[in-house]
């Protein structure tokens, strides 16, 4: 990946241009006009995209060489990542056991907290990941002596501050986008009902807006908390 970034950067813009076309010649031959439609458009503003970001290539792979090489120096940061991952799947394994007997107790109305506490969760070990490692970039790239080890000083600082100092800050973020997430859940199960279909997909589309503008927004959020410190509010600013 260090070797040829512009190389791969490019293949992936392109696949995906090419994937939408895929799915609208594929509509065209099946009769399927709703998957030709959207295949269509999605071919004509991925081609739009690929014109006006292609001269940005070099400058992103310039970007991802440099966040590979942070990686490389501090390959602690892999099983960290590693940890999180064994983490999110632990509680995956008992929310399902716990679902099952909360919803057989006390009935579907306990389905809404059960799904938050689900995306909260695994909001929180993403997010907690994401701070940990834009702190262990930004010292590696203002302070090299401090993260240039397998198990670097940077990283065990940058662990403990994400799980203490700044946790605060993530479980908030991760609340604002679980509870969207449960809703888009909910309002999927209420689609089954051929009455509420039309009405369903208006609040989908609404809810998955709305889920990627915080999601965007906690993208570089969670950057400035990792490398400054600051609360949730301040880095969303």
């Amino acid at each position: 990946m260090m070797k040829f970034p512009n190389v791969l950067i490019k293949t992936a813009l392109l696949f995906s241009v090419a994937t939408s076309g895929f799915m609208c010649l594929l509509g065209l031959m099946s009769g399927q006009i709703m998957l030709a439609v959207m295949g269509g458009i999605g071919f004509l503003l991925g081609c739009c995209y690929a014109y006006f970001v292609w001269g940005r290539i070099p400058f992103a792979a310039a970007n991802m060489n440099t966040a590979l090489t942070a990686v490389k120096a501090n390959m602690g940061l892999t099983l960290v990542g590693y940890l999180f991952v064994a983490l999110a799947l632990l509680w995956s394994v008992w929310w399902s056991v716990a679902t099952a007997g909360t919803l057989y107790a006390l009935g579907d109305g306990m389905l809404f907290v059960m799904l938050v506490s689900f995306y909260w969760t695994h909001q929180v070990l993403t997010n907690t990941m994401h701070v940990t490692s834009a702190g262990v970039i930004g010292t590696w790239w203002f302070n090299p002596s401090e993260a240039s080890s397998f198990c670097s000083p940077a990283i065990k600082d940058s662990v403990v501050r994400a799980t203490t100092y700044s946790f605060g800050s993530i479980c908030f973020g991760s609340l604002l986008v679980a509870i969207v997430k449960a809703l888009r859940a909910l309002n999927e199960y209420v689609r089954d009902n051929e009455d509420f279909q039309i009405i369903s997909c208006i609040i989908d589309c609404c809810l998955s807006c709305i889920q990627g503008i915080l999601e965007e927004l906690n993208k570089w959020a969670y950057v400035y908390i990792g490398l400054y410190g600051y609360s949730y509010l301040e880095a969303g600013r």
